[in-house]
């Protein structure tokens, strides 16, 4: 069974916004890394991957700074 498709953005638009910050190379280049030594395997787009964990790491500093 597949999961129903979120209707509007596609799952590469939802991380658009974090490509132009600083942190998207630094993961990127991680990500590369880590599937070039065989530590981890990417079965989901790249771009995908990075923005995900960019939004993580934006969302876990707004919430540092509010407490």
């Amino acid at each position: 069974m597949t999961k129903p498709r979120r209707e509007g953005k596609s799952r590469r638009q939802l991380y658009d916004s974090y490509e132009d910050l600083p942190i998207w190379n630094i993961v990127s280049r991680s990500v590369t890394e880590l599937v070039d030594n065989g530590d981890l395997g990417e079965t989901t787009a790249h771009p995908y991957i990075v923005g995900y964990i960019c939004k993580s790491i934006v969302d876990a500093e707004k919430l540092e700074a509010r407490s």
